[in-house]
């Protein structure tokens, strides 16, 4: 994986990677040749020295990220309410695309229904450079609407307004 690593890291020097490992040794690995994160499935439990080598990193780990997101949101709306916000004035936006790999927003689009089920309403967008989303960022949207979301974050507003409305009536509102 290293090799793979350096050459992505080579060729797209801004580009957020992610190495999905429960090992600290190939997390240690993947972080010198280029990762900026590490997802680590067993939450830090498979391997005693997982945590001291992500903290010593300073790279983000997600254990779980739908529950990780969840709770990242929820202190935000706490923070927005204690601000005088009303939760009805706050959408929340779980990051698709943003400081998380393909597996994490994978993760997060399959479970729209629990973010929709901790807040509401729940928006998400596709990938980071506007330039790349098309097709992905309609992927994207279809999902969304299906598990629940109400709001979706675009740049190519045509195009994903026809597949959110066919995306709602097939999901949620029918024909």
């Amino acid at each position: 994986v290293v090799p793979v690593l350096r050459a992505i890291r080579r060729a797209f020097p801004l580009l957020p990677l992610s190495i999905d490992t429960t090992k600290a040794r190939v997390a240690a690995a993947a972080i010198e040749a280029g990762a900026n994160m590490v997802n680590d499935v067993s939450g830090a439990t498979a391997d005693s020295n997982m945590l001291a080598t992500v903290a010593a990193a300073q790279v983000p780990t997600y254990n779980d990220v739908v529950a990780d997101v969840i709770a990242e949101l929820t202190s935000s709306l706490d923070a927005a309410m204690a601000a005088g916000i009303p939760t009805w004035h706050v959408v929340a936006d779980p990051g698709i695309g943003f400081a998380k790999g393909l597996a994490e927003n994978v993760t997060l689009l399959r479970h729209v229904s629990k973010l929709k089920a901790a807040w509401a309403p729940c928006t998400l967008c596709g990938k980071p450079n506007p330039a790349d989303r098309g097709n992905a960022t309609a992927g994207t949207c279809a999902a969304a609407v299906a598990g629940g979301a109400d709001v979706v974050r675009v740049h190519d507003v045509a195009v994903c307004v026809d597949v959110c409305k066919v995306s709602d009536a097939i999901w949620r509102t029918g024909v």
